[in-house]
């Protein structure tokens, strides 16, 4: 049979107007579907529940190394396999918080941190004991963190990490190695160092209620090849806020790197010091840790 021309089934819609705007509307519900499976398949790609694990945690999908820079990977082979490999998803740590450099004594606390992204810190005020987390989507405790300190302590320890990083390249946020041998100085006197490896990068922070994008710079020190500084600015053009973080006092813990000391500082004053004087590595448990309490 003879097919019909271009012409004649360009005519055959123009009259038959009902029916093409059928035809759109069944195509538009099609692209709507297929759009919403996309998100499905992505999403299912970066989270994903281990069926049958001993912990039942949810977890994202592990840290590739193959998808990274030559200087990524020899980083994370100093920072340790607990991003690829399960069995060292969590981390509690017992140290000391310092508010600030004015603030008075520091405070004694407990934290615990899961990959990914949760993180419980237990403060000893007076004897009494107050509680926050962050549950991989929501921030609780401390008033709903109204409280201005504790919302930035949780996101920083969260979204300012070394892990934070490596899940992010792996995710396939935008990340580019701006070269080695970096110095803090302007370059034209003598330098005795340290120099880094420097990473820009587009992060994306959800803290459940937002999401926002912030492009951050991490130092990688080109010698030991572990983080120690991650630059960034925040708030509005003009009225910009310079925040860097810092990581020192590295130490191994079931062969795997973590900082003894995490200090924030905004325009160069400190914001916060914690000092980690014991911490254990273990597996991951479903044991209610990062759930708001309060909604339980």
């Amino acid at each position: 049979m003879r097919k019909p021309s271009h012409n004649v089934l360009v005519r055959f819609i123009i009259n038959r107007k009902r029916n093409a705007l059928f035809v759109f509307l069944l195509l538009s519900l099609g692209m709507s579907a297929a759009a919403a499976a996309y998100s499905r398949l992505k999403d299912s790609n970066s989270k994903k529940i281990v069926s049958g694990s001993r912990s039942g945690a949810t977890e994202v999908k592990r840290v590739r190394r193959n998808r990274m820079d030559q200087v990524l990977r020899t980083a994370l082979d100093t920072f340790g396999n607990r991003l690829e490999h399960a069995g060292k998803e969590r981390i509690i740590m017992f140290g000391n918080l310092t508010r600030n450099a004015s603030a008075g004594a520091a405070i004694p606390v407990r934290i615990v941190a899961e990959f990914p992204h949760r993180v419980r810190i237990e403060e000893l005020h007076n004897g009494q004991s107050k509680a926050s987390g962050f549950d991989g989507h929501l921030m609780w405790g401390h008033n709903n963190t109204n409280d201005e300190f504790n919302s930035i302590l949780l996101e920083s320890l969260v979204f300012d990490s070394a892990d934070h990083f490596f899940i992010g390249q792996s995710q396939g946020f935008p990340i580019r190695n701006l070269g080695t041998r970096f110095r803090l100085d302007d370059g034209t006197g003598a330098y005795a160092g340290p120099f880094y490896d420097i990473f820009q990068a587009v992060d994306q922070i959800d803290v459940g209620h937002s999401i926002k994008q912030q492009v951050k710079f991490y130092y990688f020190n080109s010698d030991t090849h572990l983080l120690e500084r991650i630059r960034y600015e925040t708030g509005q053009p003009g009225s910009e806020t310079k925040v860097e973080v810092l990581f020192s006092g590295w130490h191994e813990v079931a062969g795997q790197q973590l900082p003894g000391v995490i200090t924030r500082l905004e325009n160069d004053h400190e914001v916060f010091t914690l000092t980690i004087n014991s911490d254990s590595i273990s597996a991951g448990l479903s044991d209610g840790t990062f759930s708001n309490p309060v909604a339980r």
